[in-house]
């Protein structure tokens, strides 16, 4: 039975092989993990990501790999941040890309003012000065930006291993 619901899996019959994984004993760690990988393929994260999970935490050694898989899945289509209900990696990207373009606007800014220009040596004082208050408010960008990220990656992260606690209890582990 594992052998037919994997190769309905192998030919990419997903919705057959939820349905022959899903009479399958799911406390079988194989079973666990090729019906969460299913699940995944027909878009069903939540319950993919506790087969998966389940699969890892059954044979941790045997399926490796299983519970990066499920914190992949739950980071990119389950987490979702707050305040605009965008996925982790959306949120991670959108924060990167305002970031460089605030520190790209604001080195343009100095560059227009003092790159490739002939200064006086009252000029090029203050363009040393605009430099390191350049320099800084980059730093400080940067530093508010990973500051962000840490922040909704500890939610994440706090959020999986919450998942993680209810597997175990499903499977009746500690």
């Amino acid at each position: 039975p594992v052998g037919a619901a994997k190769s309905l899996y192998n030919k990419k019959d997903y919705l057959s092989a939820e349905k022959a994984f899903a009479a399958l004993d799911q406390k079988s760690p194989d079973v666990a993990y090729y019906y969460g990988l299913t699940l995944y393929q027909n878009k069903k994260f939540n319950e993919s990501i506790d087969k998966l999970l389940a699969a890892s935490i059954l044979d941790s050694a045997g399926y490796l790999k299983a519970r990066d898989t499920a914190y992949s899945i739950f980071l990119n289509n389950v987490f979702k941040e707050p305040k605009s209900s965008k996925n982790y990696n959306s949120v991670v990207k959108e924060t990167n890309d305002l970031m460089n373009s605030d520190i790209a606007e604001l080195q343009k800014a100095w560059n227009d003012k003092y790159a490739d220009k002939e200064l006086s040596e009252e000029e090029a004082k203050q363009a040393e000065a605009d430099k390191t208050a350049l320099d800084k408010s980059i730093s400080k960008i940067r530093k508010d930006t990973e500051a962000y990220q840490l922040g909704l990656k500890k939610a994440a992260d706090a959020a999986f291993e919450r998942l993680i606690d209810d597997t175990r209890k499903r499977l009746g582990l500690k």
